[in-house]
């Protein structure tokens, strides 16, 4: 029997309660509900059942009828408790006769029901085919809900608890003391060091907790560690600390404990990265400092006994394997596997977007801002390579121009070579949006040695070659600079800074013996952010601050973040499933970089589910809806049967064939949709069944005839003249809210007494006036209506009702999202037209002057993890102008960034609904994306002109910018093969008959393109199938070849925010995409020869 849903006591100083889990509206909450308004075609059931028959018997070919039943048994023994709750029961009265009592309750209502009703009269009336198809069934339900118990709510509130815990008693290595540093300004150094400025003044506890009285600066509270504060004598020279961590835990110790005085609000936390095993006093003249030996040993919540030293003879003993984790390990075991490779071992190997110039001066810190400013480049070449690091050299490799060369040779044709131990070769960061890094390196060339019988590899002194590398996963790029640039023998500072901008204070950890694997495992990100956890603790701001956000189920994060631009430490593993040690320090490359870096704490936020209203009101976002409607035309009258679902702020239109409606619970299991047998566990099968939404959501956008924005509705109502007018003469003084006044009211007497349908059209009197009751429309701001009719009265209203509160909602989350581009925008530069505040003194002041290092609380809001765990089925979207091709005009598109793909549609003035493109769809697998200068420079001569006047630009909703054009740009180098859509084919499966397009132009990179191009989904059948389908029974195609043509898809925001918005979002897709492609990205990667030099 699985465990009942209840909350479980635990140690932390937070409790948790049962009023905890049932307070739904308690905090900001994560939850997407979700409405099917009315019936739906009996013969959409009767399919689903006949599909899952047939997946039934090929899975399960002894089951029974039955199983449907035990399933629902399953679900509703998971959620028994939230039931009984529900109707009154009381926690501390639950039990097993309890348990079973609620289970039978809840399955004889789940019978009654009429959707449970409705299976036992599918199952006695199987052949009537006929009167399935034109038959309605079924009514409005609540996706996930069964019985009046949503899963989703259980799920949300059962994070809630389980986060809550983890973050109070998350497991961390040991440090021995923290010493806590009041400084009131964080400077950096020459190499990218956090240092203390000189004028700071620092107060650091001693190892014996003292007493102090600090005459000159305010001081918080110093913490120290179990097992090390003791009896110690007051004097004027040593601190105020705080007792043990164990005795602040659970009980308070004996005795008082003085509060210390408020500080400074800005305060620095200096903790040792190791706990000390002994201390011995160093040489140094001042006796405070001691000089420490580290002991990783986790913490542990038993005494445990003092470990035994190895015997003499065990240690000569030790084989190779057997001192990894012993001190000598310790001191053989270098930053990774591969510090000593043999010559032909090869280190890292990718295909990579490489875009190289030659020079005849010298240039040190290659970036995209001096790439602005920099004369005398010659551009020798761009193109997809294929690049191996093998030992002090990284080779980079291309197609033979002639056929069958390869073939013949065993190896791709070397182009050009990277001497890594040169004294010319220099790393640099060149982008930190797109994370793509420069190496500039003199020019080389290849002379065989009859005498050795190799290739030496000579260098040149005229000319200097740079390269830029732009991988396609960020993670990889991360990977690839992290080594490099430990291998051209960068030391990591002493300290790493760990700023939280909510609380305004900053921890400093030390970084003693990380080369060693117990070191990085010491900063792993899950260390990390429990040792940030437990020193943050003591500032007095926590708990209101911090505590209270944890409690609703958000979590502690580490991030990147350079001025507005922020980069979530989100990947332990690679793309080949291998650990990362360096996720968190390989941003140290980047920082020491000349990049102003900063490693934040945050708080994991994801996009807002609410808005705050002018008078401080909270709206939470209301639930979507989708259903089935008609659309009446107004110059014939005509119905045209239609599937109407919002998804976020859009109106959805598809046909009723495509619509995949949602099946209420009970009537569909998971097992149907393949991912294997119902989970006892609740949470993971709410898990499953979201993750399934989301799919089901991302098949209706794709396959939809045309979206329109709510933003856009003036009003909805319910039709008030039998003729259907095409305009309407609604005036609104303030189109940025919904309008009720002066419209016919929602319900009307009498629609209850209608129960829908064509029978009950026919027998009326008037079905005119029956029609026009049922109907309902929209009146949008460009003077058009849209009428819909519903199967009955009430359902009209229903919709009425429900399109109202969304509307309303999705209008000031709107304007909401646009102020806060506005304010980040303004972190950066001054506004194009600035804000004067007047007080009541008449005394006028304008607003505060840039400051990018600001807290900006707003930040965690566009870099949301919506994007990352894939909560909604629109990841990104908004209206950008696009061209497809080198050449051509832009045009005003909307873009939605679904699950590995992106969806166009076509925006027209003279339409009501924005309609899908012929070809509306890029797949993302195999795809390039960049920006900035680096995108400016593919576009042909004559189109970019880096010293064109930079104009201001205000917009419909407000929004003032004064960007530059390369800072608005992004472009998509993709493929139109349906092996990059796919990646992956069933065996024995029919093959598909496009096959990748073979071009021998030496260089298809800079092929240009037609005003014809198209993007890279041709086929719609299995984009969302394809996404999450990779399993060994699977074959691989062929991989494309390196000089197989790509497409380009030219991007154009309004602003820099905006861009590196959807810069963070299609590289995080990117990366989830290659991670469920690991073997065809495997194939990809270790495709052709290497030289053996």
């Amino acid at each position: 029997m699985p465990p009942p849903f209840r909350s479980q006591p635990s140690s932390s100083t937070v409790p948790t309660t049962s009023s905890q889990i049932t307070n739904e509206g308690a905090g900001p909450s994560h939850i997407l509900k979700r409405f099917f308004l009315g019936p739906m075609p009996d013969s959409v059931l009767q399919r689903e059942a006949r599909q899952t028959a047939k997946r039934k018997s090929r899975l399960f070919p002894f089951s029974n009828d039955s199983s449907d039943s035990d399933e629902v048994s399953r679900v509703m023994k998971n959620y028994a408790l939230r039931f009984f709750l529900n109707e009154g029961g009381r926690e501390e009265e639950w039990g097993e006769q309890e348990e079973q009592g609620a289970r039978e309750r809840m399955l004889e209502r789940w019978r009654e029901s009429e959707w449970g009703q409705l299976i036992s009269r599918n199952k006695n009336d199987k052949k009537d085919l006929k009167r399935a198809a034109t038959r309605w069934v079924g009514s409005s339900f609540e996706v996930g809900n069964i019985v009046g118990v949503n899963i989703f709510v259980e799920a949300e509130a059962m994070s809630r608890v389980s986060s809550r815990v983890s973050a109070c008693s998350s497991p961390y290595l040991p440090m021995d003391s923290a010493a806590v540093q009041v400084i009131h300004n964080i400077t950096t150094n020459g190499t990218g060091s956090d240092v203390p400025d000189p004028t700071e003044t620092f107060v650091t506890a001693p190892c014996v907790p003292e007493v102090i009285a600090a005459p000159t600066i305010d001081q918080r509270q110093v913490s120290a560690d179990e097992g090390e504060a003791g009896p110690s004598s007051a004097s004027s020279s040593t601190a105020l600390l705080r007792p043990p961590l164990s005795l602040r835990v659970g009980s308070s110790p004996n005795g008082a404990r003085s509060e210390p005085a408020i500080p400074p609000r800005k305060s620095n936390i200096r903790i040792p990265s190791f706990a000390k095993s002994d201390v011995v006093p160093s040489k140094a003249k001042d006796k405070g400092k001691k000089a420490v030996r580290y002991d990783l040993t986790p913490v542990s919540h038993s005494p445990s006994p003092s470990p035994v030293p190895a015997s003499p003879a065990d240690v000569l003993e030790r084989t190779e394997s057997g001192i990894l984790n012993t001190s000598a390990g310790a001191m053989s075991t270098g930053a990774f596997a591969s510090d000593h490779p043999e010559t032909g071992d090869v280190i890292l190997r990718d295909r990579i977007l490489v875009r190289i110039y030659s020079t005849e001066d010298t240039i040190r810190n290659f970036t995209e801002e001096r790439h602005r400013t920099t004369k005398g480049l010659w551009l020798e070449d761009w193109a997809e390579f294929l690049v191996a690091w093998r030992k002090d050299r990284i080779e980079l490799y291309k197609n033979h121009t002639v056929p069958g060369k390869e073939w013949l040779r065993g190896h791709k044709h070397l182009a050009y070579t990277i001497l890594l131990n040169h004294d010319s070769t220099i790393l640099s960061m060149y982008s930190f949006v797109d994370l793509s890094f420069c190496i500039s390196s003199c020019q080389t060339h290849r002379l065989y040695n009859p005498f050795k019988g190799q290739w030496d590899i000579r260098a040149s002194k005229d000319e200097t070659n740079i390269y830029i590398f732009k991988h396609k996963s960020r993670s990889r790029a991360y990977d690839w600079l992290w080594q490099l640039w430990r291998a051209k023998g960068n030391q990591i500072p002493p300290s790493i800074l760990v700023k939280n901008p909510r609380l305004d204070a900053q921890v400093m950890i030390n970084t003693p013996g990380v080369d060693t694997l117990d070191g990085f495992r010491m900063f792993s990100r899950e260390n990390i952010i429990a040792l940030c956890i437990r020193s943050l603790r003591e500032v007095s701001d926590w708990k209101f601050v911090i505590e209270r956000e944890i409690a609703e189920g958000k979590s502690l994060q580490l991030a990147w973040r350079n001025g507005t631009h922020l980069d979530w430490i989100w990947l332990d593993d690679d793309v080949e499933g291998q650990a990362r040690r360096w996720s968190v320090l390989c941003g140290l490359a980047v920082k020491q970089s000349k990049v102003p870096l900063q490693l934040e704490i945050r708080l994991g936020e994801h996009y807002p589910s609410f808005v705050h209203l002018k008078n401080g009101e909270r709206l939470n976002e209301p639930p979507a809806i989708e259903g089935y409607l008609s659309r009446i035309k107004p110059a014939t009258r005509q119905k045209e049967q239609v599937y109407l679902c919002t998804h976020g702020p859009y109106l959805f239109s598809l046909r009723p064939s495509d619509a995949n409606p949602p099946t209420p619970l009970g009537m569909q299991m998971l097992t149907d949709h393949g991912l294997g047998s119902l989970s006892d566990d609740p949470h993971e099968y709410a898990h499953s069944l979201r993750k399934l939404e989301v799919e089901r959501g991302v098949a209706q956008i794709t396959k939809a005839m045309g979206v329109g924005d709510l933003d856009s509705v003036l009003a909805v109502r319910r039709a008030v003249h039998s003729v259907v007018k095409h305009t309407h003469e609604f005036q609104a003084k303030n189109d940025e809210e919904l309008h009720t006044m002066d419209l016919p009211p929602v319900r009307e007497e009498g629609d209850e007494q209608d129960e829908g349908g064509p029978e009950v059209l026919s027998k009326s009197d008037n079905p005119t006036e029956l029609k026009m009751k049922r109907s309902f429309e929209l009146l949008l701001k460009t003077g058009m209506v849209i009428r819909f009719e519903t199967h009955s009265r009430q359902l009209a209203s229903e919709w009425v009702e429900r399109l109202q509160e969304l509307i309303r909602y999705w209008k000031l989350r709107v304007r909401a999202d646009t102020r806060e581009e506005m304010d980040l925008a303004q972190t950066r530069k001054p506004r194009v037209t600035p804000l004067v505040h007047v007080d009541n003194d008449h005394i006028i002041y304008t607003e505060a002057l840039p400051d990018d290092k600001a807290a900006l609380p707003t930040l965690g809001y566009l870099y949301n993890w919506c994007v990352l765990e894939g909560c909604r089925s629109i990841i990104r979207d908004g209206k950008v102008f696009m061209r497809r091709g080198m050449r051509g005009p832009y045009k005003l598109t909307h873009l939605f960034l679904l699950a590995g793909t992106l969806v166009q549609f076509r925006i027209s003035p003279h339409h009501s609904l924005h309609t899908t493109m012929r070809r509306n769809r890029i797949s993302l697998l195999d795809a390039y994306v960049f920006s900035g200068y680096f995108a400016a420079q593919c576009l042909p001569p004559g189109q970019f002109d880096a010293n064109q006047e930079v104009l201001p630009r205000r917009y419909q909703d407000g929004l003032e910018v004064d960007d530059k054009e390369e800072d608005r740009l992004f472009v998509i180098c993709y493929r139109q093969s349906s092996q990059a859509e796919q990646g992956v084919e069933e065996k024995g499966k029919e093959k598909e008959t496009s096959k990748p397009q073979q071009n021998g132009h030496a260089n298809p990179m800079l092929a240009p393109e037609t005003g014809n191009s198209t993007s890279a989904a041709s086929s719609s059948k299995k984009s969302t199938g394809s996404i999450s389908s990779s399993t060994p029974s699977l074959a691989l195609p062929k991989p494309p070849a390196l000089d197989a043509k790509r497409k380009f898809a030219i991007f154009r925001t309004r602003s820099r925010i905006e861009r590196d918005a959807w810069i963070y979002a299609l590289n995080s897709e990117i990366e989830k995409v290659l991670r469920k492609r690991k073997e065809w990205e495997k194939k990809v990667r270790n495709d052709g020869g290497l030289m053996d030099l």
